[in-house]
């Protein structure tokens, strides 16, 4: 259970904190199997609890990065640089899976994640693209893993702006027609999207890894609905309006080369 600082006591009694820490010893009197609400200002961080697990939610908003909420899993190997698993959730609509929190000789940094290129380079399959999204994704991972919580942490789902690059497969046989990346309010980029055709009409499929049992799990996917939706439409969208755009400089290059003759 989380101690009360009891110089709090000691201040004035219309002080925020002097209040609040009055507040969390009488829920400790009345509540004396519950774990302690413990709130703080670390961008933005707090605790909530059930009677089993405490939980920390972490969120950082402001600025020109998304609201993060993240959540974390230590893993109890000394002996390897990895030290934890988390995922963080943007604007409430958009998990992101498989960022590692790697220990080394000069300190803890957090790793996106990523894949291992024919060429033997690694390369990030979702990774941010601003200074202020990576500092607050790091504050967001930090401050969980710091804290010694594993948690699922959630937030109200606010709008993500979308910007979708294509590139049509060349191999029209194939069921994968092509290939997406997309930036989220210009700050957060998801790759390695691919949209095949199926029986029932166009997907997605989002980026995956392999795990240890041979099954393909996703490294980032939509978490409401309503963002599912919006998402794969947008990208089949773009999708269908590139092939359209190619087809048509292909016939007005056709046109073009047989007027010549």
């Amino acid at each position: 259970m989380a101690l009360v600082n009891e110089h709090f006591l000691k201040l004035q009694s219309n002080y925020l904190f002097s209040d609040i820490a009055k507040k969390v010893n009488s829920f400790k009197v009345t509540h004396p199997k519950q774990k302690i609400i413990k709130s703080c200002n670390a961008e933005t961080c707090r605790r909530t609890a059930t009677e089993q697990d405490m939980i920390l939610i972490v969120s950082v908003t402001g600025g020109t990065y998304m609201n993060i909420t993240t959540r974390i899993t230590k893993l109890d190997n000394p002996e390897s640089k990895l030290k934890a698993l988390a995922t963080v959730v943007l604007n409430g609509n958009f998990a992101v899976g498989g960022i590692k929190v790697i220990g080394t000789e000069k300190g803890m940094y957090v790793a996106m994640p990523n894949h291992l290129g024919k060429d033997n380079q690694y390369y990030d399959d979702c990774y941010p693209v601003t200074a202020e999204m990576r500092k607050a994704i790091n504050t967001a991972v930090m401050t969980a893993y710091e804290n010694n919580d594993t948690a699922v942490i959630k937030s109200e789902p606010e709008a993500i702006a979308m910007k979708v690059k294509v590139l049509p497969n060349n191999n029209h046989d194939s069921n994968l027609k092509g290939f997406a990346q997309i930036t989220m309010d210009d700050c957060f980029v998801v790759s390695g999207v691919k949209v095949f055709d199926g029986a029932n009409g166009m997907f997605l499929q989002m980026p995956q890894y392999k795990n240890s049992a041979g099954e393909y799990k996703n490294i980032a996917n939509p978490v409401t609905k309503e963002f599912h939706d919006e998402l794969n439409n947008k990208v089949i969208d773009a999708f269908k309006n590139a092939v359209t755009a190619t087809n048509n400089q292909q016939e007005a290059k056709a046109a073009s080369t047989a007027i010549k003759r």
